[in-house]
């Protein structure tokens, strides 16, 4: 498996986990509140989730960049390989770091379901490592 169809396969499955997620806190909030608030209180709740979850797939995607530089850059001068690697591990904590903020202080999110959301993203992403097939086998050549 090439390194890029394993990163289509961890953001689909972070996709249907960020429907589930948010399926469920909808559910969940429908079967546990009043029913006249219900529908607003789920909502703000679902769209919390949602949030996280979409802050966790962006962070994939800046990790996934990052590793695909890294490569390049290996080819081109070897002393520098792990330069993209650190430099989005520095994007991915300023994206996340700040789209934390940006929900809680400016949007007023609970912080509960946005960092559940992005919580499920993560175990989204391990999950697919541990799979058949995954991350420490993606990039790997050579015989099997």
């Amino acid at each position: 498996m090439t390194l890029e169809r394993y990163i289509r396969r961890v953001l689909a499955l972070q996709a249907v986990c960020a429907l589930a997620l948010v399926a469920l806190v909808v559910l969940a909030t429908a079967l546990a509140a009043a029913p006249a608030a219900a529908l607003t209180l789920g909502l703000a709740r679902a769209v919390a989730a949602a949030f996280g979850s979409a802050l966790g797939i962006l962070a994939t995607m800046v990790t996934a960049r990052s590793v695909i530089k890294s490569g390049r850059a290996v080819a081109a001068n070897p002393h520098l390989g792990l330069l993209p690697v650190y430099s989005g591990l520095l994007w991915k904590l300023l994206i996340v770091a700040g789209g934390a903020y940006l929900g809680l202080a400016h949007f007023g999110m609970k912080p509960l379901y946005l960092m559940l959301g992005y919580i499920t993203m993560q175990a989204g992403y391990v999950w697919a490592g541990m799979k058949p097939g995954g991350a420490d086998r993606a990039h790997r050549s050579g015989p099997k």
